[in-house]
């Protein structure tokens, strides 16, 4: 005797499944299936899913590339481990670099060490990923050229968008900068070009970004003087943030964008006049320039580890110069070993907040 369920019940059970869960669903049969792909589904059944803090960790050891993720509770249990998927990179780049996570998506990009634009977005929990068109700006169009990528999820449109501010060196020595700017789209599948409302400033190639509050943030500088820019990524505008008056004028090529807790940002300093150290400074309350405090400074007496990024109650992750990754709690400076190593120098190593999706379920490759 076969037993029948009407639709919205079998969308009532399954919107209250975890991913793997509904993976599996999905091999029973095909009505199953195309309930789970359809992309309403995938959008709803991320918004009313109730995520525990998780923690993405990203480190190379032997050669090989080492995905994980973790509990971020006292414990930072490991939740789960993944390879990355099959891609090769391009001629001198040994890997791929991670430029940020967002609503269960992983964007890679091959850009290391040369001139490539190979950008990838990768959801590892249902193991599949979609390979990019090529940009607009490329070396074959324009020469050489630093870019800097960042990655965001603008939720009213239900679209990840990946933004590519691009400076050419032909241009080099312009009285102002002449940024090439780009946007992709994951629903339009193309490159739109938004250079006419770029602001005019240099940007730091392979810079980190910080996706906070619907913006992308990440390190500008005009002159001598260092800004932190930000892009909404549903309405496409930039605007500034101020930093700090002692970090104005610093070197802005020393400096990186950190996302601080669920809704604020970080910047790392990494002072290389006189004594080299780091600092540490997070903006407390989210757009009150006032609000900027230095938490942390530490230098050559530790060796002079690298900050990573921050866990959800503000512990930061850093990576020692032994390769060891540890999470330091700034103000007792308290030292939690995890027992991981990677690779130094640790140019690969990567930490973000991560969440469980179905996104790419319904496209990309296996």
């Amino acid at each position: 005797m076969s037993v029948y369920f009407p639709e919205e019940v079998i969308l009532q059970i399954f919107h209250k499944l975890p991913v793997k869960k509904l993976g599996q669903c999905a091999t029973v049969c095909k009505s199953w299936r195309s309930l789970i792909k359809n992309p309403s589904f995938i959008i709803a059944h991320s918004n009313n899913q109730t995520h525990e803090p998780l923690l993405l960790l990203r480190f190379v050891s032997n050669g090989k590339e080492h995905y994980s993720i973790h509990f971020d509770n006292q414990s930072l249990q490991t939740h789960m481990r993944f390879n990355s998927p099959v891609l090769e990179c391009e001629n001198i780049n040994l890997y791929f670099r991670v430029i940020g996570s967002c609503k269960g998506m992983i964007c890679l990009a091959d850009d290391l060490a040369i001139f490539t634009y190979t950008y990838v977005l990768w959801n590892p929990l249902i193991r599949k990923f979609k390979r990019l068109p090529v940009p607009n700006f490329t070396f074959e169009t324009h020469g050489d050229f630093d870019a800097f990528i960042g990655f965001g999820f603008d939720s009213v449109g239900s679209d990840f968008k990946l933004l590519r501010f691009v400076m050419l060196r032909a241009l080099e020595g312009s009285e102002k900068p002449q940024p090439r700017v780009e946007v992709f789209s994951l629903n339009t599948g193309v490159w739109k070009d938004i250079t006419g409302i770029a602001p005019k400033y240099e940007i730091v190639g392979k810079g980190t970004q910080a996706f906070v509050n619907g913006f992308i943030h990440f390190m500008g500088y005009r002159g001598h003087r260092n800004v932190i820019l930000r892009f909404h990524v549903e309405d496409e505008v930039f605007q500034r943030i101020k930093l700090p008056d002692s970090l104005v004028y610093g070197l802005g090529t020393q400096m990186c964008v950190s996302r601080y807790k669920e809704s604020s940002i970080a910047v790392f300093y990494k002072t290389i006049f006189g004594p080299i150290e780091w600092q540490v400074w997070v903006m407390k309350e989210y757009g009150v320039v006032e609000s900027w405090t230095k938490i942390l400074s530490f230098g050559e007496s530790m060796g002079l580890p690298t900050p990573l990024g921050f866990r959800k109650n503000g512990d930061l992750m850093i990576e020692c110069c032994d390769g060891d990754i540890i999470s330091l709690e700034p103000e007792s400076r308290k030292i939690k070993r995890l027992g991981i190593r990677g690779k130094k120098p640790g140019y690969y190593s990567f930490v973000d907040s991560y969440e469980e999706s179905l996104v790419l379920f319904d496209r990309g490759k296996k």
